[in-house]
């Protein structure tokens, strides 16, 4: 048995290593998976890997990303421009490797190694069980998470207010910014001495270490090419300068300055026909001068014309950029170009931080780590390649992303000595791709899930009726920020209704505005007061439960008078309750009035507005102006109802607004057409209702109807349900009965 495993194990490692070769050179590595052994082999000769989860559209979502960390118990963070922020699983660099939400590829700006987060889930997975073993960690440990910034900050937020005021949450953000400043200086440390040589990656930390066998040959060319170059500056100095002016000229380069090319690392190398080339090194971060590059582009004229070498050929990992050895953390601002010439043309005029893109326009997303911490990023493409320049701006996060649009290059410029005008357009005609003005999916992406979490509770609002429980079955509730039109030919009880409709919520603690422009205002708290005291069942009071009809009194009735007094005590105490003085606003204008309502609204915090009625108001407040015509009449109602829309949704508050219909046959049925004043009313309305009598009933006024004509916000659009109401004039109430059941 004991050689069966050693066998087992030999041959575990022989597949493996031959899984591990490459496919073909210059392609990225497909790793192939080892055949199926016998039966017979033991079971511990194997690490055991899980099946990776199938996933809707082939790629984990970032969601999904962050709870397979997790549950592996790797250290991450989410990221200001939403990547998910962790551990490199080559290298074991923390905090290094960055998850794009997109493709969920992983990418290292320490070793600069790209993977699919389904390879590196494989390999944190073998790694953490291996650390575990070798460190004796424990499970508390190993799933300790760090928590990303915005939880922090939102935790302290909703303290307690005996223990945070505002100085000392502004004290608690100022610390949680020098926290980060903190840990962005010591990875960008961090970055700088791997770069330097200072600090290695360890072999113990390097997983599979294929791909740096595999990449030694392309390291050991731009080693040679670098070792074999000399700094442009020292070639000027040794005066073997005419061909490579001639260059220079060729490329437009003659105007930059010695500097700003000694400050890119800008070298030339010779070939064996002693013709001059221009090299330009790429990094993956800051460096010192005699930094062997990770990446090196090569440009020669050769027969009058020129010709560039990149290398490395095969781009295994990611080779930096031109220009990003000159970041410091300092730096909050960079341009980005799409090739070297026009990155040094920008830095001579403007000494603006500035990095070329090593595969020019085309989309690469390894170099969105790099550009991580930047807040704002400016994008110089060729006016034909300004649509991969928004593709850009959209995996950058285009909030913080600023496009230049302008038919001429920054070297081009420079050739036309026009180096004044290339830092005016940075200054002044970038444009910001997304303006504060606008969101994007991210933005709202927490607001949108507590909609879809709190939708039901959202729907049944901030109460619910209990007169009139039938309506909660149509309109699901009474919800803020809502405006619903109550409309019903003149004397149908639309007022009555009304007082009812809105008593039902105010002793539920919904503090009320009753603004009647048409009733007094004696008359309203009447038949308010009166229906509060009287029972709301429509069973004969002889048919009542003791206690209820010893409880419930018709106010109206000669032998209750002597109880008015305790029924007003009773109501005074039940809810807020205003009217509005209609005699003090009678020489207002629509304005003064509705500013009135406004700051009332504000000040008392209320959450109910009934205006009763549209036509009494507008004509109340165009009564002492002769020459109002019907189409100021009209304008004005238009403006009134916009007024209160953005009421309801500014304050949160639910406008209830009363408008007569225009004039119908009495047996016509009312209908959205129907409702008074302009088209208006019904389109900023969420909910219309309509009264309507069914039949001759004038005096009892029984055997009404209320139609809803439309609502929404409640998952449909429905027309003309019926309800009946049976009216009580003894206690001027209503019962509403569902005619659909």
């Amino acid at each position: 048995m004991r050689s069966l495993s050693h066998q087992s194990t030999r041959l575990l490692g022989t597949v493996t290593r031959k899984a591990l070769q490459p496919t073909t050179v210059g392609q990225r590595r497909r790793f192939h998976p080892p055949p199926v052994l016998p039966t017979t082999v033991p079971s511990d000769a194997f690490i055991s890997e899980p099946e990776p989860p199938q996933y809707p559209d082939g790629i984990p979502s970032r969601t999904e990303i962050v709870e397979t960390l997790r549950e592996i118990g790797v250290a991450h963070e989410i990221t200001a421009n939403q990547w998910v922020r962790t551990r490199c699983a080559e290298c074991g660099e923390e905090d290094l490797a960055l998850i794009s939400p997109v493709t969920a590829r992983v990418h290292c700006t320490a070793c600069g190694t790209t993977d699919s987060f389904s390879a590196f889930e494989t390999k944190m997975r073998i790694r953490e069980k291996n650390e575990k073993k070798e460190d004796r960690r424990t499970t508390e440990e190993a799933k300790a998470v760090e928590e990303s910034v915005s939880s922090t900050l939102d935790a302290a937020a909703i303290e307690d207010m005996d223990l945070y005021d505002d100085v000392s949450q502004l004290a608690l953000v100022d610390q949680q910014e020098k926290k980060l400043t903190k840990k962005r200086e010591e990875r960008a440390e961090r970055i700088r001495r791997i770069m330097d040589g200072e600090e290695t990656l360890s072999s113990r930390d390097a997983l599979e270490p294929v791909e740096r066998i595999l990449s030694l040959s392309s390291a050991s060319t731009i080693k040679n090419i670098w070792d074999t170059s000399t700094p442009i500056s020292e070639v000027y100095r040794k005066g073997k300068t005419t061909e490579l002016k001639e260059l220079q000229k060729r490329l437009g380069m003659e105007t930059i300055s010695m500097d700003t090319l000694s400050r890119f690392n800008m070298r030339v190398h010779f070939n064996s026909d002693n013709n001059p080339s221009l090299a330009f090194p790429r990094y993956r971060g800051a460096v010192s001068r005699e930094r062997v590059p990770h990446g090196i582009k090569l440009i020669r004229r050769a027969n009058e014309k020129l010709e560039k070498e990149n290398y490395p050929g095969d781009e295994l990992r990611f080779t930096g950029m031109f220009g990003l050895q000159l970041a410091k953390l300092s730096d909050r601002k960079i341009v980005v170009a799409t090739n070297e010439r026009d990155a040094l043309a920008v830095y001579e005029a403007s000494r603006q931080l500035t990095v070329s893109l090593p595969k020019g326009e085309q989309l690469d997303e390894q170099v969105i780590p790099y550009l991580e911490d930047f807040d704002s990023i400016y994008l110089w493409f060729p006016h034909r390649h300004l649509d991969y320049a928004r593709d850009y701006a959209n995996l950058l996060n285009a909030s913080r992303c600023y496009l230049i649009k302008k038919v001429f290059r920054p070297i081009e410029l420079l050739r036309r000595n026009r180096i004044g005008e290339i830092r005016r357009i940075i200054k002044e005609d970038s444009i910001q791709v997304r303006n504060p003005g606008f969101k994007s999916l991210t933005d709202i992406r927490g607001d949108i899930k507590q909609e879809i979490i709190n939708s039901k509770p959202r729907m049944q609002g901030m109460a619910q009726w209990k007169r009139f429980d039938t309506l909660n079955r149509y309109l699901m509730g009474f919800r803020p920020g809502e405006l619903t039109v109550l409309t019903g030919q003149t004397g149908v009880g639309k007022t009555t209704f009304l007082c009812e409709y809105s008593l039902d919520l105010c002793v539920q603690g919904v503090r009320t505005l009753f603004c009647s422009f048409e009733m007094p205002d004696e008359k309203i708290l009447r038949w308010i007061l009166v229906q509060y005291a009287g029972p709301s069942s429509y069973l004969p009071y002889s048919l009542l439960p003791y206690p209820f009809c010893f409880c419930r009194v018709p106010l109206e009735k000669v032998q209750n008078h002597h109880l008015l007094e305790q029924w007003l005590d009773r109501f005074e105490r039940k809810g807020s309750f205003t009217l509005l003085k209609k005699h003090e606003f009678r020489d207002k204008n629509i304005k003064e009035i509705f500013e009135a309502i406004k700051t009332h609204v504000i000040a008392t915090g209320t959450q109910h507005v009934i205006i009763d009625n549209l036509q009494f108001l507008v004509g109340m407040s165009l009564m002492n102006d002769e020459g109002a015509s019907s189409f100021d009449r009209f304008n004005v109602q238009d403006r009134l109802v916009g007024m209160l829309r953005r009421l309801a949704t500014d304050h949160g508050v639910h406008v209830t607004l009363v408008v007569h219909p225009r004039k119908t046959e009495s047996d016509t049925d009312l209908d959205v057409q129907h409702v008074g004043g302009t088209a208006r009313v019904t389109q900023e309305a969420d909910n219309v209702l309509a009264i309507q009598v069914h039949g001759i009933h004038t005096v009892v006024r029984s055997g009404m109807l209320v139609i809803s004509l439309s609502k929404l916000y409640t998952g449909r659009v429905v027309q003309n349900d019926k309800l009946e109401l049976l009216y009580k004039p003894a206690t001027y109430s209503f019962n509403m009965v569902d005619l659909s059941k």
